[in-house]
């Protein structure tokens, strides 16, 4: 059965999303469809969290292109193109 990621429609992307298993969840890290802000979200198994977090902060951590996610023990490293 597939289960819905966007809840109220918050989840939406134009560029390739990332994904990665870190811990025993799933990460999903991926670019604002309306804008250049990054954004992720973790699936335990059974459900997303209910709200998207906000990586970009005071315009900062900014891309036009979609990022990568790797876990590499003991860390979970998110690298974009800085576009800010």
């Amino acid at each position: 059965q597939d289960i819905k990621i966007s809840k109220g429609g918050h989840t939406k992307t134009n560029k390739g999303p990332a994904l990665a298993v870190y811990d025993g969840k799933l990460y999903l890290a991926y670019k604002a469809g309306s804008s250049n802000d990054l954004w992720y979200n973790v699936f335990d198994g059974t459900e997303w969290l209910e709200q998207d977090i906000k990586i970009t902060k005071d315009s900062r951590v900014r891309t036009g292109r979609g990022p990568a996610l790797a876990a590499i023990f003991p860390y979970l490293v998110m690298v974009y193109r800085d576009d800010s």
